[in-house]
């Protein structure tokens, strides 16, 4: 009895527990359902609005007690579907709808839903009316305008399908769509150019009648209303047909009877920028009226992008022709006004040139490295005394911030008027022409050897060129060796490429004479060293090869090596570990090519060609060198870079080398080096194959010359 009233005990309060916990939960339940009748009543404007000032409908929604504008729409529809994606996005947040509460509990009452919230509520009404909204436009929806060999296809589908059928085996049945298909196709192949044309004519007049749906104009506008009278059926063009009331009276049989007016079409929109649409009138770089500044701006894929406000129109200039720079080959579209463009264009006769590459030399002209623009030429004329006031504003033992310069200088700039700072862009301008004009200068006497210049009566001698030997004036065999090759039989010129009839033997003295020199097998003359380094690469490297290069190298190799399909590695200047890296990172390369100057012509560094060719036999490598300013003075006998760092000759696979420096006032260049590699360049050097040969006159002056210039010692 004990254990049965003690369970009995129990089980009362666990049941007085749960009916105290349904109560809380009842209770509570009952205030957050109030808490949500008070918000939606309190809400007194829907989730869609007409907006008279756009004339466009405005979906907006609550949240956290704040509204928030979802965007304008053409139609109601449109901005009711927005604000239906954004309740079911916030729902949870505290989203607060919108749906006058009076409109909600009379259709949930007639609903008999009562349980369902304003939220769910407006979703289902809203996905009724597009449901009904969907099957209406399906419904009204015209038929898809067809092409010529679609309504060809229309047209022999039934007998192609019995010929088919024909054909069949008793029992098959016709099921091979790709069969009728090709049966098709192979009868409009089959059809005269005149039968495509027609059947292609047919379809651009139905085509026409499905897209022309021309307003018909009333000569009579009466009385309309729509409340109070019956529907009547209005004949109108195109492919669906509205109900018209009969209030519309004189209107509806002004707009039946007369005829259609057409349309004019609309222009076709290509995009505001671009070579389909030049006409254009915007530029690359336009003045702000209201920031005060010029503005720097390029259209890339049909979007323009604003690249920044400056101070004066040769910043943004500036500014433009990196960008063109940058997206160039990636639709990058330039601003420059079509007339301008066509009539500079037509001056320069430069009908191929592009659009982009004119605006950059257009830009290239007017400035140059160091030209200033208005307001730094400002900057330089008030610098120092306004350093000089701010100094003696200091307290002892300060120090003058850069910054405070800055300011200063942009401060005064901005106290000038418009005059003064035109005054100074002018000022600026005339000093960039001046720096642009850079005349050539006659020489009347031969090349010395000597440094600096000379200027007298207006006559200048020139004494800063190549010839750093002074081959050209102090060896007179060399003059009198080209008058020889003149007055003999070898002519002023050859008008021909080398394997056809442009070789004499002179050219294969001097071959023979460069080969010896530099303890090569053969040689190969170019019209220049760098025809030459534009020959080479493209012939010993494929896609499955890696070439290394020094990153101060020649403008020359540079190019040669961007003509190839090779992959390119540049290491640092001098830089053996970095190079090293390069040639391990490339090992599974077919080959790979180490490219640099034996003496470097911007800085007369001299590369370590030993450790070159010892990481060059390490890894299985080739090396190139260009001695262009290394050959006739490095080295005791002037026999280069592999002379002066103590190598055999012929210790480098390929070396290029020219003929304009060590014999002064010559012109020329040759690559020399391994025999199988001299041999293939003869065969597909295009340099070499596509140019004339160097003149008779200059290859014997050269031979005369490489054997009194070449060399210290005499050889």
């Amino acid at each position: 009895m004990k254990a049965g009233g003690q369970g009995g005990w129990f089980k009362s309060v666990e049941f007085a527990l749960q009916q105290a916990k349904a109560d809380i939960a009842r209770e509570r339940s009952e205030r957050e359902r109030a808490e949500r009748a008070a918000r939606a009543a309190r809400a007194k404007r829907r989730g869609v609005n007409f907006h008279k000032p756009s004339g466009r409908w405005e979906a907006y929604v609550y949240t956290k007690g704040k509204r928030h504008s979802l965007g304008y729409y053409k139609e109601e529809e449109m901005a009711a579907k927005a604000f239906d994606k954004a309740v079911i996005k916030i729902r949870g947040k505290h989203a607060v709808t919108n749906y006058p509460p009076e409109e909600y509990n009379e259709e949930m009452r007639s609903r008999g839903a009562s349980e369902i919230s304003v939220e769910m509520f407006i979703l289902q009404l809203r996905s009724e009316a597009k449901r009904q909204n969907k099957l209406k436009a399906k419904e009204d929806k015209p038929k898809r305008a067809k092409t010529g060999y679609l309504l060809f296809m229309d047209h022999v589908l039934d007998q192609v399908k019995e010929d088919l059928t024909a054909d069949l085996a008793e029992g098959e049945k016709l099921t091979a769509r790709g069969a009728i298909v090709s049966a098709i196709a192979a009868l409009w192949r089959e059809q005269d150019k005149e039968t495509k044309e027609e059947w292609q004519a047919r379809a651009k007049g139905l085509r026409a009648t499905v897209d022309q749906r021309p307003e018909r104009a009333a000569v009579e506008v009466g009385p309309s209303t729509s409340r109070g009278g019956k529907a009547v059926e209005v004949d109108r063009p195109g492919p669906s047909k509205r109900p018209m009331h009969e209030g519309e009276g004189e209107a509806a049989k002004g707009i039946a009877a007369v005829a259609p007016v057409r349309r004019e079409p609309l222009p076709q929109k290509r995009g505001p920028m671009g070579p389909k649409n030049p006409s254009s009138i915007y530029r690359g770089v336009t003045f702000h009226k209201v920031r005060g500044k010029w503005v720097a701006n390029v259209y890339i894929k049909g979007k323009l992008h604003e690249l920044g406000g400056y101070k004066e129109e040769e910043m943004a200039a500036k500014a433009y022709d990196k960008a063109v720079i940058k997206f160039r080959g990636k639709d990058a579209y330039t601003n420059f006004p079509a007339e301008e463009y066509a009539e500079e264009m037509r001056s320069r006769g430069a009908s191929k040139i592009s659009e982009e590459e004119f605006i950059l030399q257009l830009r290239s002209e007017a400035k140059s490295k160091g030209a200033k623009t208005g307001y730094q030429l400002f900057w330089d004329h008030v610098r120092d005394g306004v350093k000089e006031d701010l100094t003696a504003e200091l307290a002892e033992g300060e120090k003058l911030d850069g910054k405070v310069v800055l300011c200063a200088i942009n401060a005064l700039w901005r106290e000038q008027d418009k005059e003064t700072k035109e005054e100074w862009q002018v000022r600026a301008k005339e000093r960039r022409d001046a720096v642009d004009q850079r005349p050539e200068r006659a020489a009347v006497e031969g090349q010395g050897g000597g440094g600096g210049t000379s200027q007298r009566r207006g006559v200048a001698r020139r004494e800063a060129g190549r010839g750093w030997r002074g081959g050209g004036r102090g060896t007179p065999k060399g003059s009198e060796a080209a008058r020889e090759a003149l007055a003999a039989s070898h002519g002023f010129g050859l008008s021909s490429v080398r394997f056809n009839c442009g070789t004499q033997d002179i050219h294969l003295e001097l071959e023979v004479k460069n080969s010896k020199f530099h303890g090569t097998h053969d040689t190969i003359l170019h019209p220049s060293c760098f025809d030459a380094n534009a020959g080479l690469f493209e012939v010993l490297l494929t896609n499955e090869d890696a070439v290394l290069s020094d990153e101060l190298n020649h403008a020359s190799i540079i190019d040669g090596i961007r003509l190839c399909k090779a992959e390119r590695h540049r290491y640092k200047h001098l830089d053996m570990r970095d190079l090293e890296d390069k040639l391990i990172a490339t090992q599974t390369k077919r080959q790979r090519l180490i490219a640099t100057d034996g003496v470097f012509s911007m800085d007369g560094h001299v590369a370590p060609l030993k450790d070159i060719v010892a990481l060059a036999n390490k890894y299985n490598a080739l090396v190139f060198m260009d001695e262009c300013h290394a050959t006739g003075f490095l080295g005791k006998t002037g026999r280069g870079t592999e002379e002066y760092c103590g190598l055999e000759p012929g210790t480098v696979d390929i070396v290029n080398s020219t003929l304009g420096k060590a014999p002064g006032g010559g012109t020329g260049g040759y690559t020399t080096g391994r025999q199988e590699i001299v041999d293939l360049l003869r065969q597909k050097a295009r340099p070499y194959l596509f140019s004339n040969t160097l003149a008779p006159a200059m290859v014997g002056a050269c031979s005369e010359v490489s054997g009194i210039g070449l060399g210290r010692g005499g050889q």
